[in-house]
């Protein structure tokens, strides 16, 4: 059986995750009959007028090749939306948002193995230019030095130290005069002391782009009063926001770059 991946943990309403995963031309038909149940109690169940049963639900999680991580979260979210009583949504919804506030911390999910030693991010996060430079080397029209040098407006004496830094760690590769990406990883686990410097060079660059007018480029900043219970909601909007975007970025190309920067915080 085709196994299928997404973003299971940015959900939690059942309906709206099958609905995408079971999207292709007879997929809900298979599923129906592995569970096995009525086409047109499934069809029901997806309206809203119904609910799967929790024994439904793990023959959901099999015929879906869900992980042992990944059933016991979709479990959770079936029990939600079966949920009787503010009560009892609310006993479910506190494991959830636990669950997906684990998710959060990437690091827990990235090995340390073939990532960028602690003693090289001193100089990879001295300067946005290597991440800048790295994330252009997945382009093909900017897969040289002087195709990175005329994009970035830099010159050869700044550009080609960096590049040679990378290259001997293993954050890109050249062959024949062309670059790639290499084997090792960029990550910042959470806490790293690095976190601030690679934030504020993002957060300068922004500030620069705010002096050129162009035409995808997005900027917007709200100063807001709220009620204290619907912080974490905003906080969980914002989640969303990231795990969408990292699932897209899963799936997109590699035509172009952009950088995404998003702060929320008590004034």
């Amino acid at each position: 059986m085709k196994t299928i991946k997404t973003h299971l943990f940015e959900y939690t309403e059942y309906r709206k995750y099958l609905e995408q995963l079971l999207s292709d031309r007879g997929r809900k038909k298979q599923l129906c009959e592995f569970i096995p149940c009525q086409t047109t109690f499934f069809s029901n169940v997806m309206a809203g007028s119904a609910n799967l049963s929790l024994e439904h639900a793990i023959r959901t999680c099999e015929f879906l090749n869900l992980s042992e991580k990944e059933s016991h979260y979709f479990m959770l979210i079936v029990q939600l939306g079966k949920a009787g009583s503010k009560a009892l949504e609310g006993y479910y919804l506190k494991q959830i948002r636990e669950i997906q506030i684990e998710q959060q911390k990437i690091s827990s999910k990235i090995s340390a193995h073939d990532t960028i030693p602690v003693h090289d991010q001193v100089t990879f996060y001295n300067s946005w230019a290597y991440a800048a430079i790295h994330i252009l080397c997945a382009v093909e029209a900017y897969q040289s030095r002087r195709a990175i040098r005329e994009y970035l407006h830099l010159s050869a004496k700044n550009i080609d130290p960096i590049i040679d830094f990378m290259i001997e760690k293993g954050v890109i590769q050249e062959k024949n005069g062309r670059l790639s990406q290499g084997s090792t990883r960029i990550h910042l686990a959470k806490g790293s002391p690095f976190l601030i410097k690679h934030h504020s060079n993002w957060r300068m660059k922004a500030i620069q782009s705010l002096d050129v007018e162009r035409e995808h480029d997005l900027h917007y900043t709200m100063v807001m009063s709220l009620s204290k219970k619907d912080i974490e909601k905003m906080k969980q909007i914002i989640f969303d926001a990231i795990t969408r975007t990292d699932q897209l970025l899963k799936e997109t190309g590699d035509e172009t770059v952009y950088s995404f920067s998003m702060d929320w915080f008590k004034i």
